[in-house]
């Protein structure tokens, strides 16, 4: 059930990704993303970040139909832990949108679930949590 639950989620998080990766791509306003980017660097920026989102979508889609899940959920969990810490980090400095904050909530909570679904899938529970 844990290696349903686990695939289902990773397939979830790539689609997810893809699509944000997509938006990135077509957006002429990107606030709903919470980035702003103006000037001459605004396309090879949109490139950089779609194109990130794109790739991890397909790695995290992937993962969903690959043999190793419990590798693809830390990965998965440290990528959205860090996402979060550095928006956090950013978000000192300016006042934070609603989207920034939906994001925020996104990755922290995806970030959590990953943890769960690790742990869970561990064969012996007791080597992590110290029994």
């Amino acid at each position: 059930m844990a290696a349903v639950l686990t695939r289902l989620f990773l397939g979830v998080q790539g689609l997810i990704a893809l699509a944000v990766g997509l938006l990135c791509a077509f957006l002429s306003d990107w606030s709903i993303l919470g980035v702003s980017a103006e000037g001459a660097g605004r396309i090879e920026l949109k490139v950089a970040i779609g194109g990130t989102w794109v790739f991890l979508g397909v790695h995290f889609l992937s993962g969903a139909m690959g043999s190793n899940l419990r590798a693809y959920l830390i990965q998965l969990a440290s990528l959205y832990g860090l996402l979060a810490a550095t928006r956090l980090l950013a978000m000192q400095s300016d006042s934070a949108s609603m989207n920034t904050l939906l994001l925020l909530g996104y990755e922290l909570v995806s970030a959590a679930i990953a943890l769960v679904l690790f742990a869970r899938s561990n064969p012996d529970r007791r080597r992590i949590f110290g029994g």
